[in-house]
C-alpha cells in the first residue's frame, strides 16, 4: 500500500486547500499549506528510492478475457520512480512560484484542482498493465477538458478544446485498436514484451495524444492558468502519453520501415526545434517545445532505448517547466534557467547524456546531421526565450525573492538528483563529439546575433526583409491553414445539416419525411427483388 501514499497525501491535500478556500482563508496562508504539502510528498517520493520496487495489484477488476492484463497494475521501481519525482518536483514548483503571481490567482481553489492534476499524473507513472494505461488517459482526458472548458473566453476557444479532445479520444481508440489487432495476432500487448507488428499504432495513438495535430492547444492568453496549472496539465499529459514507450519496448521494426519511421520523426523534430526558436514567447512555443523534445523520446524509442526515452522526457518535464514558470525575471534570476539548459545539452557527466545514446546512431549520416541540428535550435530557442525580460522580480514584495527562486531550482535539483542517486546507471560521457557540437553552436550564434544582428545598422533592413519570410515559414509549419481547412469543411456540413432540418421542420416537413420514408421502402423492396 505504500504505492498509493503519494496519490493519497496529494488527494488529501486537495480536499484540505478546498476547505479553506470555502471558509474564504487568508490566499497567503492557503498558499503556504499548499507548498508545505507538496514539499513534504516531494521528500516522501524522494525516500521511495531506497524502498522500490512496490507493487499493488487490483486483479480481475473488468475482465477482459484473454485480450489483455485484466487486473490494475501500479508498480514503483526505476522507471515510474523518476517520473513521479519529476511530476512532484513540477508541482511544487508551480505552487512555490505563484507566491509571484498571487495577486492574479482567481481563488486558492485553483490549488486544489492542481493536486487533483498531479494525483492522476502519479497515478499515471505508477501505471503497469495495458488496462490501466487505457483507463488513465480516459481519465486525464476528462480532467483536461473540464478545466480548459471552464477557462474558455470565446466560441472559438470552445471549438478548439473540442477538436483538441477529440483528437485525443481518437490516440485513444488508436491503442484500443491495436490491442484488438495484437489479440488477433495471438501476441497480446502486455507489459514488458515487444509490441512486434502494432507498434507503428502505438506511436501514432501517442502522437496524437502529444498535440501534434493541432499543434497549437487552446490556453487562455494572458492568463495565469498558462503559467501555473495551464503548465500542470501539459506536463501531466506528456508523462501520460510517453508512459507507454517506458512500459512496451519497440525496436523490433522491419529495416525498411524502421528507416522511414526515424526520418519522418527527425523531420518532424526539426521542424518543431524551428518552430520553437521562431516563437514570439516561451508560451506560445510551448507545444513546438513539447513536440520537438517528445520527438527525442519517440526516436530513442524507435531505436529500442528506453532508458534515452526516459532521460528526455525528465529534460522535456523538468527544464521545460523551468523555462515556462519563468514569469518575474532578472539578471541575477537569469542564472537559474541557463542552469537548467545543461540538463537538456547531454553533455558529458551531465542528466541527458544517455539521451545521445538514443538519438545517434553508427547508420543514417544525414539523419545525425539533423538530429545534432535539431538539438541545437532547441537550446538556442532556450537561450533567446530565457534572456528576455519581462516582469521583473525586484518589483515582488522581498519574501517573493526567496520562495521564487526556491521554486525554480527545485526543479534543476530533481533532475540533478535522479541522475546522481538513480540505479539506471547513466553515468556516461556519451556521444561526446556531437552534445559538444550541439551546445557550442547555439551560443556562438546566440552570441553573433546579440552583437552584430541586433547592433548592426543594418538589422532594421534584414528585420524588413526576413520577418515576412520568417512569419510564412512559421504559419505553414505550424499546420493551421489544415486546421482552417477542416473547420472550412465542418462549417459547410454544419450548413447542410441546417438547412436539411429547416426543410423538415418547417411546413413541408411532414411532406418531406414521407417522401424519404418512400424512398428508403423502395431501395429496400428493390433490393429484395433482385
Amino acid at each position: 500500500m505504500l504505492t498509493l501514499v503519494p496519490i493519497g497525501f496529494n488527494l488529501f491535500a486537495a480536499v484540505v486547500i478546498l476547505i479553506l478556500s470555502r471558509v474564504k482563508a487568508n490566499i497567503g496562508r492557503v498558499w503556504l499549506i499548499a507548498a508545505i504539502f507538496s514539499l513534504t510528498n516531494w521528500g516522501i517520493i524522494l525516500g521511495f528510492r531506497w524502498l522500490y520496487p512496490l507493487q499493488i495489484n487490483f486483479p480481475e477488476w473488468f475482465p477482459l478475457g484473454e485480450i489483455s492484463q485484466r487486473g490494475i497494475f501500479l508498480q514503483l521501481d526505476s522507471i515510474s520512480w523518476p517520473l513521479l519525482l519529476a511530476l512532484c518536483a513540477v508541482q511544487t514548483a508551480v505552487i512555490i512560484t505563484d507566491s509571484s503571481r498571487l495577486d492574479e490567482i482567481p481563488s486558492p481553489s485553483i490549488w486544489s484542482g492542481l493536486f487533483l492534476v498531479y494525483s492522476v499524473g502519479y497515478l499515471a507513472a505508477l501505471i503497469n498493465s495495458i488496462l490501466s494505461i487505457l483507463l488513465v488517459w480516459a481519465l486525464v482526458d476528462i480532467i483536461e477538458f473540464m478545466i480548459l472548458i471552464r477557462t474558455a473566453i470565446s466560441n472559438q476557444k470552445v471549438n478548439e478544446i473540442v477538436v483538441s479532445f477529440a483528437i485525443k479520444i481518437l490516440g485513444l481508440f488508436f491503442l484500443i485498436f491495436g490491442l484488438l489487432i495484437s489479440y488477433e495476432q495471438g501476441t497480446p500487448l502486455s507489459i514488458g514484451q515487444e509490441v512486434n507488428s502494432v507498434g507503428f499504432i502505438v506511436l501514432i495513438a501517442v502522437g496524437l495524444r502529444l498535440g501534434v495535430i493541432p499543434f497549437n492547444l487552446p490556453f487562455v492568453s494572458g492568463s495565469p492558468i498558462r503559467r501555473g496549472l495551464g503548465n500542470s496539465i501539459r506536463m501531466v499529459s506528456v508523462a501520460t502519453s510517453i508512459i507507454i514507450l517506458l512500459r512496451l519496448p519497440m525496436g523490433n521494426f522491419e529495416p525498411r520501415v524502421l528507416g522511414l519511421l526515424l526520418t519522418f520523426t527527425v523531420i518532424g523534430i526539426f521542424f518543431g526545434a524551428i518552430m520553437w526558436y521562431g516563437s514570439s514567447s516561451e508560451l506560445e512555443g510551448r507545444p513546438y517545445w513539447i513536440v520537438s523534445m517528445a520527438g527525442l523520446a519517440i526516436y530513442s524509442s524507435i531505436n529500442g532505448n528506453q532508458i534515452a526515452t526516459l532521460a528526455w522526457t525528465l529534460a522535456l518535464i523538468l527544464s521545460g517547466s523551468v523555462l515556462f514558470l519563468y514569469s518575474a525575471r532578472g539578471k541575477k534570476l537569469g542564472m537559474i534557467p541557463l542552469l537548467s539548459l545543461i540538463g537538456i545539452t547531454g553533455l558529458p557527466f551531465t542528466p541527458s547524456v544517455i539521451g545521445w545514446e538514443g538519438i545517434i546512431m553508427s547508420t543514417g549520416f544525414i539523419r545525425n546531421i539533423m538530429m545534432v541540428l535539431s538539438i541545437s535550435l532547441i537550446i538556442l530557442g532556450y537561450l533567446r526565450h530565457a534572456t528576455r525580460l519581462e516582469s521583473l522580480l525586484i518589483q515582488k514584495e522581498k519574501w517573493i525573492w526567496i520562495t521564487y527562486p526556491l521554486g525554480l531550482t527545485i526543479l534543476i535539483i530533481t533532475q540533478w538528483t535522479i541522475f546522481l542517486v538513480s540505479d539506471l546507471q547513466w553515468y556516461l560521457s556519451g556521444i561526446v563529439l556531437g552534445s559538444i557540437v550541439a551546445f557550442l553552436l547555439p551560443i556562438i550564434f546566440y552570441f553573433l546575433i546579440q552583437k552584430y544582428f541586433q547592433k548592426s545598422e543594418y538589422s532594421d533592413f534584414l528585420k524588413k526583409v526576413l520577418t515576412p519570410i520568417g512569419d510564412f515559414i512559421i504559419r505553414f509549419l505550424s499546420f493551421r491553414w489544415i486546421y482552417n481547412l477542416i473547420w472550412s469543411i465542418l462549417g459547410v456540413i454544419q450548413k447542410f445539416v441546417n438547412a436539411m432540418t429547416n426543410i423538415l421542420e418547417g411546413q413541408g416537413g411532414i411532406i418531406w419525411v414521407i417522401v424519404f420514408l418512400v424512398m428508403i421502402i423502395t431501395l429496400i423492396t428493390s433490393g429484395d427483388l433482385s
